[in-house]
C-alpha cells in the first residue's frame, strides 16, 4: 500500500478524500456482475471490526493539537489565519487581553466581525466555556464536546477539511507535521 503523501497543497483541496484511498481498496467495478448474488465469499464485518477502525473526534484532536492549539498567536494573527477559513473553525490561544485561554471562532461573513473569542475558564482540575455550566477534565475533550455540541456557542466547532477527513493515525500525525 502506498504511503499517504499530505503536503499543504492538498490540505485545501475538495478532493482530499482521493488520497485517502489507496488505490488497493478500489474494486474495479466492471467485472461485478449483478447476477452473482453469492456473497458467501465476501469478509463480514462484526460492527467491531469498523469500530476499532474508526478515530473519534478525540482521537483526532489530540494526534493534531500542533495545528489547532497555537498558545503564542496574537490576536491580529489569529484574524489572519481564520479569516480564509470556512465559519466553525477554530484556534485555541491565549489572550493577551484576557490573560487566558479562548476558542477564537470563524464566524460566517454576515457576523459582522470574522471572528468571536470565547474564554476558557480554567481550575485546579477543570476546564469550563464561561458562561457554561458543563465541566471537563482536560482540554481536549472540552474542545471534543464543542465539536459536536455548541452549549454557549452559536454553532459547533468544525474540524479543518484534512484532519476531518483523516482516517489513521498516520494521516493526522502528517498533518499535525504541517502545523499551521
Amino acid at each position: 500500500m502506498g504511503k499517504l503523501r499530505v503536503t499543504t497543497a492538498t490540505l485545501g483541496l475538495p478532493g482530499f478524500f482521493r488520497f485517502l484511498i489507496p488505490n488497493s481498496l478500489v474494486k474495479d467495478m466492471d467485472n461485478v456482475s449483478p447476477e452473482k448474488k453469492d456473497v458467501k465469499g465476501c469478509p463480514r464485518d462484526s460492527g467491531y471490526d469498523s469500530l476499532s477502525n474508526k478515530l473519534s473526534v478525540l482521537d483526532k484532536l489530540l494526534h493534531t493539537h500542533p495545528v489547532w492549539l497555537q498558545l503564542g498567536l496574537n490576536d491580529a494573527e489569529a484574524v489572519e489565519i481564520l479569516q480564509t477559513q470556512p465559519p466553525g473553525i477554530f484556534l485555541v490561544r491565549k489572550s493577551a487581553r484576557l490573560q487566558k485561554k479562548v476558542i477564537s471562532l470563524r464566524l460566517p461573513g454576515e457576523c459582522g466581525s470574522c471572528l468571536k473569542e470565547f474564554a476558557i475558564k480554567e481550575s485546579t482540575y477543570t476546564f469550563s466555556l464561561e458562561g457554561s455550566g458543563i465541566s471537563f477534565a482536560d482540554l481536549f475533550r472540552l474542545i471534543a464536546f464543542y465539536c459536536i455540541s455548541r452549549d454557549v456557542l452559536p454553532f459547533t466547532l468544525k474540524l479543518p477539511h484534512a484532519i476531518a477527513a483523516a482516517k489513521t493515525e498516520a494521516e493526522l500525525e502528517e498533518i499535525a507535521q504541517l502545523g499551521l
